[in-house]
């Protein structure tokens, strides 16, 4: 788009100047928006989704938590081995007297036994 009156000067102007994405933000998009999972199969193995790590669990809970890496994980009776899930978050910054707010799709991957 071909910026025509003052104001669309003005935005184009500001473009330049975005930040990328800090890994702050994405470290936060993935530990929060994305759902932790962990494989349990009919013989009470659990996988994480996140680091791999295989342990028994017996429980009846709907969450665990892994030994390995701490992360609180949702116990899903499966036998399948790979998950694809995919989110938005959206980032919000000032520049030049304009906010500007980002949205980002994130895809997650989780394959039974890859970190």
């Amino acid at each position: 788009m071909k910026p025509r009156n003052r104001f669309e000067k003005a935005v184009a102007a500001s473009n330049m100047k975005l930040s990328p994405v800090s890994p702050k933000a994405v470290e936060w998009a993935v530990r929060n928006t994305v759902s932790h999972i962990a494989f349990r199969t009919s013989g009470y193995k659990c996988t994480c989704g996140d680091c791999g790590h295989k342990s028994d669990y017996k429980g009846k809970g709907k969450y665990t938590r892994c030994p390995q890496c701490r992360h609180k994980l949702e116990v899903t009776d499966t036998l399948t081995r790979k998950r694809k899930e995919s989110v938005y978050f959206s980032t919000i910054e000032r520049i030049d007297g304009f906010h500007v707010q980002r949205v980002f799709r994130l895809s997650a991957i989780t394959r039974k036994g890859i970190k």
